[in-house]
């Protein structure tokens, strides 16, 4: 069978359009301006599909600028070499699309934390107050003037201490358990025409001297059995 064509590939997207650069103040582009803007740097960076250059950039300390060269301080060098080797044109392209004028790039690697800090000529930029929360006083009218009109909600009732939950049964509407009676076998059915038979009595214990009594009339009456059995064999014995 042929094989269906081949579709072509797919055209890459092209790059969102290029925002406009950021106003400058009358001296010309200062270190507020570049702190104030540097997220619109990484921006830039994205949006003409450089996500690493950018991720690298964050190891990155913005130490000073003046003249046109922005200072950038690293403590790892791994972020320092790859800046200074390979992505600063990238970086000093989205500078310059950034602030629309031309900026260099100067990267230098620190010791330590300590040290760069110790070196950085950043000045404190001003950050936006939280909003402040709604005062506890009262609440505003529709119309200023008018007093506020009072709450005629009436107040829920409390439930008295003595009354009963609705769900619970009181203790004299719950019926007593009683045990079943076992059941008993049904009268045997006479026949028409015929006596009813009685009931047998039933039978009384022994007392002692009668049980003693009916022992020793058991064992006479053994007794008895044994010598007319030997009575017996002597008899046998003559005849023989």
């Amino acid at each position: 069978a042929p094989r269906p064509p081949a579709q072509p590939p797919a055209e890459p997207e092209p790059p969102a359009p290029r925002p406009q650069p950021v106003p400058l103040p009358e001296g010309g582009l200062d270190l507020v301006t570049v702190c104030g803007n540097w997220e619109r740097v990484h921006e830039e960076l994205r949006r003409v599909d450089h996500m690493p250059v950018s991720g690298i950039l964050r190891g990155a300390q913005i130490v000073d600028f003046s003249d046109g060269t922005l200072v950038l301080g690293f403590c790892a060098e791994f972020h320092h070499g790859r800046i200074e080797n390979s992505y600063k044109e990238l970086v000093e392209d989205a500078l310059g699309c950034t602030f629309g004028t031309p900026v260099h790039v100067e990267c230098r690697l620190f010791g330590s934390q300590q040290e760069l800090d110790a070196a950085c000529h950043v000045p404190e930029v001003m950050v936006e107050a939280p909003a402040e929360p709604p005062s506890a006083g009262p609440p505003e009218t529709a119309e200023p003037g008018l007093p506020a009109e009072p709450d005629t909600a009436a107040p829920p009732q409390p439930a008295p201490p003595d009354a009963a939950p609705a769900d619970e049964t009181p203790p004299e509407a719950v019926a007593p358990t009683v045990a079943a009676e076992p059941e008993q076998a049904p009268a045997p059915v006479q026949p028409p025409g015929t006596a009813p038979v009685a009931e047998p009595e039933p039978e009384q214990p022994l007392s002692q001297e009668q049980a003693v009594a009916q022992t020793l009339r058991l064992f006479e009456g053994s007794t008895e059995i044994a010598d007319d059995d030997e009575n017996d064999d002597g008899d046998d014995a003559e005849e023989t």
